[in-house]
């Protein structure tokens, strides 16, 4: 498995519950469930992914651009979070500030397997792409365990 296998699986699980969240109403079960998992999910592929993937091709001209532009994207995202964390479930601009959130990842999963790792792919080498997959994941089940 390489880094991008794994980062990939986690951008799936990401479509997948902003999907479910987005067909949720009110201040529900499910619908808390699903943000903690969100949430989560979120904040732990973000943390080892900046770690085990942006911070080794900082090191490369051809990497540090973009990786400036997709490490600000998450802190904007993580802002954003903030901001949803404040707000009661029922509340109106929940819906619309997890609207937000839900079209700020699905735009940056895009650009990131479209544009980024395309670059990425070419910086690394085969054993970096596999070191860099164990890496992420042992940190980021560390993150995610410890939740």
């Amino acid at each position: 498995m390489s880094i991008f296998d794994a980062l990939l699986q986690s951008h799936d699980k990401q479509r997948g519950l902003c999907a479910k969240i987005m067909q949720t109403k009110g201040d529900t079960t499910k619908r808390r469930q699903l943000h903690q998992q969100l949430m989560l999910e979120l904040r732990a592929h973000a943390q080892a992914e900046e770690r085990y993937f942006y911070a080794p091709l900082m090191f490369h001209d051809e990497g540090l651009e973009i990786t400036r532009h997709v490490m600000f994207e998450h802190h904007q995202l993580e802002d954003l979070l903030r901001e949803i964390d404040a707000l009661d479930y029922s509340h109106s601009k929940w819906l619309v500030k997890m609207r937000q959130v839900t079209d700020m990842v699905l735009l940056h999963l895009h650009e990131e397997e479209e544009q980024f790792f395309p670059k990425a792919k070419e910086i690394l080498s085969e054993l970096q792409k596999q070191s860099l997959a164990h890496q992420y994941w042992d940190e980021y089940h560390k993150i995610y365990d410890a939740a």
